[in-house]
């Protein structure tokens, strides 16, 4: 779905899927639906935890970044 090359990408897109970003009425996307690759997973497992640490602004921030607001 997302071409996701670094680190950072795997990170965001992580805390995005945390915050409800690709929840559909079929369940939630992996980590590997949204183009994370094996090697990127923990980072993206760890944005997933690290969500919780943001501010909503900051969050829409990588929403509007990846065009998925």
């Amino acid at each position: 779905m997302f071409d996701v090359e670094h680190e950072d990408d795997a990170w965001e897109l992580g805390v995005l899927k945390a915050c409800g970003f690709f929840d559909s009425p079929n369940g939630s996307q992996s980590a590997e639906a949204l183009g994370v690759p094996a090697n990127l997973a923990s980072f993206f497992n760890a944005g997933m935890h690290d969500h919780k640490n943001l501010t909503d602004i900051r969050i829409e921030q990588f929403a509007n970044q990846w065009g998925v607001n």
